[in-house]
């Protein structure tokens, strides 16, 4: 139980790089919809998964969709200001 808790955080840990990756591609707007897109969609996913497993990576999906939203909020702020 205790992993499954810490997955989101594992996530955020796995997903800080490929989201600097991604943000370069894309763009800080965008990155930040798609982190928001990805954090609702995996949370909103957790009402209906099957099993123990999928809840495990609904919240690791959803930590890296976190992690993209979280970088990409930081560089928004920080070219506005």
């Amino acid at each position: 139980m205790g992993i499954v808790l810490a997955a989101d955080g594992l996530g955020r840990l796995l997903g800080d790089l490929p989201s600097a990756v991604i943000l370069n591609r894309i763009g800080r707007k965008y990155g930040m919809v798609l982190g928001a897109i990805i954090v609702t969609i995996c949370g909103a996913s957790l009402f209906i998964a099957p099993n123990i497993y999928a809840v495990f990576a609904l919240r690791l999906i959803g930590g890296a969709g976190g992690a993209l939203w979280n970088i990409s909020r930081y560089a928004y702020l920080t070219a506005i200001t």
